[in-house]
C-alpha cells in the first residue's frame, strides 16, 4: 500500500502599516528623484481653464472624459493658496472615479501633493499601466492627509505611460499639486515660434524678439537656437551680440 504526503506551504508576507503594493514601489519623498526629473507647479495656469493639454509641452497631459474634466482650481491648506488640478465630475460626485495623467514618454518616477481629502485625511489608490495600456500594478496608501506627497515608481524595468489617481469611494474631487516626473528617457523637446522679429523700421524705429528660455530640472540642459526665413532657407540674426 502506498502512501501519499501532502505537503502544504504556507506564504506570509509583510506588508508595511498604511499602505499596500502590487508591482509599484512608493517613492517616499522627492529626494528620490534624480536631478534630471521635471518639476513643475501650477501657479502660472489660470483658474477654472481646462488643464489636459496646458502641461504637454513638457510631457505631462490629463486626461478629460466621463470620468471628469481636469479643471485649474485653487485650496486654501494651512494658511498657504495653492494651485491645483481638480477632477472635476461630469455629472454627480467623485465617487469611484479616478483622475488620469498621461506620460506620451514613460516615467520611470511621478510623485505630487494631493489634496481635498477632508478633515480626517483618506485613502489614495494609484494605478500605473505601460504603453500597451497593461496595469503594472497598484499602490493604496490609507491616512493621506491633504498637501501630502505621493510617489510612485514600477517595480520592474518598464516605465508608466498612464497614471490613475482614484479617492475611492469618497465623494470628494481628486487634486493634485507641484508634480515630479522623471522619465525613462529623457527626449529632446522641439517647440516652435511663428514668426520673430529684428531690425529696424524705417522712420518708427526697431523691433526685437525676446525669447525667455527656462530648466524645469536641476540638471545642466543643452539646446540651440534656429532662425528660418519664411521660405524655409536659414535665416542670419543677432543675439545676445554674437551674429549667427
Amino acid at each position: 500500500m502506498k502512501r501519499v504526503i501532502f505537503i502544504f506551504v504556507f506564504v506570509t508576507m509583510a506588508v508595511l502599516p498604511g499602505w499596500t503594493f502590487g508591482a509599484l514601489n512608493e517613492v517616499a519623498s522627492r529626494n528620490q528623484f534624480s536631478a534630471e526629473s521635471i518639476r513643475i507647479n501650477f501657479e502660472d495656469l489660470t483658474t477654472g481653464t481646462v488643464a489636459s493639454k496646458q502641461l504637454a509641452k513638457w510631457g505631462i497631459e490629463f486626461l478629460e472624459g466621463s470620468h471628469g474634466i481636469p479643471t485649474v482650481s485653487q485650496t486654501y491648506e494651512w494658511g498657504i493658496l495653492t494651485t491645483v488640478i481638480e477632477n472635476t465630475p461630469v455629472l454627480g460626485n467623485s465617487s469611484e472615479k479616478q483622475m488620469i495623467i498621461y506620460f506620451p514618454n514613460p516615467a520611470a518616477k511621478v510623485g505630487f501633493d494631493v489634496y481635498n481629502l477632508g478633515g480626517s485625511g483618506g485613502a489614495v489608490t494609484l494605478t500605473a499601466y505601460n504603453t500597451q495600456n497593461q496595469s503594472i500594478g497598484t499602490l493604496t496608501k490609507n491616512g493621506v492627509h491633504n498637501s501630502d506627497f505621493i510617489g510612485v515608481a514600477p517595480a520592474s524595468a518598464q516605465g508608466i505611460s498612464a497614471l490613475h489617481i482614484s479617492y475611492g469611494a469618497s465623494v470628494n474631487s481628486e487634486q493634485v499639486a507641484d508634480i515630479s516626473v522623471e522619465l525613462v528617457q529623457r527626449p529632446q523637446f522641439v517647440s516652435y515660434l511663428a514668426q520673430f522679429a529684428d531690425g529696424p523700421i524705417p522712420g518708427t524705429g526697431a523691433l526685437q524678439t525676446t525669447l525667455l528660455i527656462t530648466n524645469l530640472s536641476d540638471s545642466t540642459a543643452t539646446g540651440s537656437l534656429e532662425f528660418f526665413r519664411s521660405d524655409g532657407t536659414a535665416e542670419t540674426v543677432e543675439v545676445n551680440g554674437i551674429v549667427s
